[in-house]
């Protein structure tokens, strides 16, 4: 008996950004401010640096331990600072994010008070499975 499933044509598939879907899911929330947005294009644009980092790393000389331990005393890797300060940077020049939080470091990060303006926390693990690099 002939196969009678409808093959998929994946080409005909509409691709969309991060970008693109975080502005459309936006606008069905007629509320929204942008600001939870504005946050998630930071965390966005972390990501492609960190992920450029890795692709990069043997020819960078950024694998393997510091010599150092983070909170959980597990060895800290190179990529990990690199990716920690890149989600800082891009994180912390957001005006509605008042702390940051990372495994990396021992105490959150206080940016901003409420009254301030800071009205997220952003808690992250900056590159989970790093010493598997």
């Amino acid at each position: 008996m002939p196969d009678t499933t409808p093959s998929r044509d994946f080409a005909s598939d509409n691709l969309m950004s991060l970008q693109s879907h975080i502005l459309a899911e936006e606008q069905k929330h007629p509320g929204a401010t942008g600001e939870f947005s504005w946050i998630l294009s930071a965390i966005s644009l972390a990501t492609k640096a960190i992920g450029n980092k890795v692709r990069r790393a043997q020819l960078d000389d950024v694998l393997g331990d510091t010599g150092t331990q983070n909170v959980q005393g597990e060895g800290q890797q190179k990529l990990d600072v690199i990716a920690n300060e890149l989600i800082m940077r891009c994180l912390g020049d957001r005006d509605n994010v008042g702390v940051l939080g990372s495994e990396e470091d021992e105490e959150p990060m206080i940016l901003r008070r409420r009254a301030e303006g800071g009205r997220y926390a952003v808690l992250f693990d900056p590159l989970d499975g790093s010493s598997n690099l």
